[in-house]
Parts: C-alpha cells; sequence; structure tokens
C-alpha cells in the first residue's frame, strides 16, 4: 500500500511539474513547454517500476512481436483495398494470423457511427496497447458471417452451394476481438462479436478463427470476418473451418479465385 500511495503522489507531482511549466515557461506556451514536459516525464518513469506503476501500457513502443506486426498490416492493406473497390459480394484475403499466443497481440474493433477503429495491445499480459498499429477506417461498417435467422446457412447455400440468394446472409455488428486463449475450450486464436446491445453474437467457445484469412464484402462499405465451427456447413456460430481451405471442391478460395475478389 505504501508503494502505491508512493507511487500516486510521484505522478501527483508530475502533473504539478506539467502545469508549472505550461504556465510559467517563460516563453510561455511557445517556448520550451515540450522539453519540460518530456524531461519530467522521463524524472517520474525512472522511479515507476520500483513501485510498479503501469506506465508501459501508455507506451507507444512497440508491443507486438515483428511477425504479428507484419500481419496486422496486411489485414488493413487488405481492408482498405475492398473499401476502394467498386466490386460487391467479393473475396480477399490477408495471409490470415499465426497463433497470437497467450499475452500476444489482441485486435479490437470498434463501430462508430462513421468508421471502424482498430486498437491492438500486446506484451506481458497483453495489456499493452502498440499505439503505431491504431487506425480508423472512416466509412466501413462491421459484419460477421454468423449470428440469428440462418444469416450462415443463407451465405452458405449461395456463395459455396450456388443456389439462389436469400437474406440476411450477413450480421452487422459493433465490435470484434481477436486474441489467443487456451481457457475456453481448444487452444488457439479466436473472435469474439458483440451486437449494438453488447451481447455476444456467437455461443461456441474456442478456437473459432480458422478461416484462414478471408473476409468477405457483401454490399458497399460492409466487411465481414468469418467466424468458423466444427461441426456443420453452417450454424448461427459461422461456417465450418473446412470451407476456407482448398480440400474442399467448392471452397470460398476456390469459389473466390473465379473472378469473385474485390480487385
Amino acid at each position: 500500500m505504501e508503494g502505491k500511495k508512493l507511487g500516486e503522489l510521484v505522478i501527483l507531482v508530475a502533473l504539478m511539474l506539467i502545469i508549472i511549466s505550461i504556465f510559467f515557461s517563460g516563453d510561455g506556451l511557445m517556448g520550451d513547454v515540450k522539453d519540460s514536459v518530456f524531461e519530467t516525464i522521463d524524472w517520474v518513469k525512472q522511479f515507476l517500476p520500483t513501485f510498479g506503476i503501469g506506465m508501459d501500457q501508455l507506451s507507444s513502443d512497440t508491443s507486438v512481436t515483428a511477425e504479428h506486426r507484419d500481419q496486422i498490416l496486411s489485414l488493413n492493406q487488405t481492408i482498405w483495398k475492398m473499401l476502394d473497390s467498386t466490386n460487391t459480394g467479393c473475396f480477399e484475403n490477408f495471409g490470415d494470423f499465426s497463433e497470437l499466443g497467450e499475452g500476444g497481440a489482441t485486435l479490437t474493433f470498434t463501430q462508430t457511427s462513421s468508421s471502424v477503429d482498430l486498437m491492438v495491445s500486446g506484451g506481458a499480459g497483453g495489456k499493452q496497447f502498440d499505439t503505431s498499429l491504431s487506425i480508423s477506417f472512416p466509412g466501413m461498417q462491421l459484419c460477421v458471417i454468423a449470428g440469428p435467422n440462418g444469416i450462415a446457412d443463407n451465405f452458405y447455400d449461395h456463395y459455396v452451394d450456388s443456389k439462389e440468394i436469400k437474406v440476411p446472409y450477413y450480421y452487422p455488428v459493433t465490435g470484434i476481438n481477436i486474441y489467443y486463449t487456451k481457457d475456453e475450450g481448444k487452444n488457439g486464436n479466436v473472435i469474439r462479436v458483440f451486437d449494438s446491445g453488447g451481447e455476444p453474437v456467437i455461443k461456441d467457445q474456442g478456437n473459432n478463427f480458422e478461416s484462414e484469412g478471408w473476409l468477405f464484402k457483401p454490399t458497399e462499405g460492409h466487411i465481414c470476418f468469418f467466424p468458423t465451427n466444427d461441426h456443420v456447413n453452417a450454424n448461427d456460430n459461422g461456417m465450418a473451418d473446412e470451407w476456407f481451405t482448398s480440400k474442399e471442391e467448392d471452397s470460398i478460395p476456390k469459389k473466390a479465385a473465379l473472378n469473385n475478389l474485390c480487385n
């Protein structure tokens, strides 16, 4: 407790010094305030590890491995490509994620009124935000091929089984988390999806993000992720993971290759 209180006192003193630097700097706001502020922060940071204060959670230093960073950047580039494309009802692939691992990268997509915002965390405990990977996609609408009312079944019937299209075949959502778990059934990468009320859309647990990097654009602005299941062709939890490999004759990769990419 004493360490915690002392840490809080150090932070309070730092804030006071910043305020003093701003209002009493010889050159006012246009002077050496920036240098004074960063010198103060550097001074405070040397004490924080002793008190266990989580300053690293606020750091812009990299907390995500180089491999996962490249994969996240590939995902971002793929989303931009799909948004820029005039095609709809089309697919693209970002290359998938390797195992994100415990304490590895966690991707959090949040729907706003005008965009989708992505924040990435990683490092110790998976709680360090890597601000260099934060990005906003204006005009984008999050969606998944899963959820109630036979969405994944309708999608499967048309895009895999080549039957007449029925609606709904995609589900708009307000939040998506992608991360690694070993506590919810099978070990592996998972996707957790939330609707406008903050309720989970998918009830399935375990490694349900085995869609091999495929994304889908149903209509202008909408970009959909594919939750997967291990049991049936399609249900409320998503599509069977086998349809995202080239083993199946009518798989998503083979269908997408037939002039169905978002070029």
